[in-house]
């Protein structure tokens, strides 16, 4: 699925998800991870944040990885209120930020105001 998505063939990775699916096997977050990521470099961020919410509804729980990717994709379109709405959220939910969620918020505000 990562070269898929490395490769910027994120349909083929989404059908890969799907055939595991299919064949009964649940993907775990690094599956959905990989995918949020390569719609986020692609610059779709509401499409990972829409995959974001599959996942929870699957059950899953997002790691500091999945905000992280999804944070630091609303920063760089400048859409801090999004990137802080789903901080605040997450921290409601159990997550954890870690320096590196403060460093892309903190870096990008500063860029911003520059």
């Amino acid at each position: 699925m990562n070269g898929f998505v490395k490769t910027g063939k994120l349909q083929k990775a989404f059908d890969f998800l799907q055939d595991m699916e299919n064949s009964g096997m649940i993907p775990d977050i690094v599956s959905y991870n990989t995918l949020i990521s390569g719609l986020c470099k692609m610059r779709n961020v509401e499409e990972g944040m829409k995959l974001f919410e599959v996942l929870e509804l699957k059950g899953m729980s997002p790691d500091v990885i999945t905000y992280n990717t999804l944070i630091s994709s609303y920063c760089k379109e400048s859409m801090f209120d999004k990137a802080c709405l789903l901080l605040s959220r997450g921290v409601v939910k159990g997550f954890v930020p870690n320096h590196v969620t403060w460093y892309i918020l903190v870096s990008s505000l500063l860029k911003e105001l520059q």
